[in-house]
């Protein structure tokens, strides 16, 4: 395994063999919050229609249920994410 990934099992919530990063996750989801704030679900959407990879989906299933004002409020339900791959 690389040094700095971190993995995700979307079933259990447990790691798995799934890597993805910060980064990645922003270059999918920013502009969810153009309009002010997103939900999860509108993350998971946004995510899904910009052709995220299931390893961005799954980070983001990983999120508790609620409203995000902004992009770095993700990170606080995500500790493990480096910020790059």
């Amino acid at each position: 395994m690389s040094v700095g990934l971190a993995r995700f099992d979307r079933s259990t919530d447990h790691e798995d063999d799934v890597t993805t990063s910060r980064t990645e996750i922003a270059d999918h989801i920013a502009d969810a919050f153009d309009g002010g704030a997103a939900t999860k679900h509108d993350l998971i959407g946004t995510a899904q229609d910009r052709g995220a990879s299931p390893e961005v989906v799954a980070a983001l299933h990983r999120l508790p249920e609620g409203t995000y004002r902004e992009l770095r409020s993700l990170w606080a339900h995500l500790p493990q994410l480096p910020i790059e791959a």
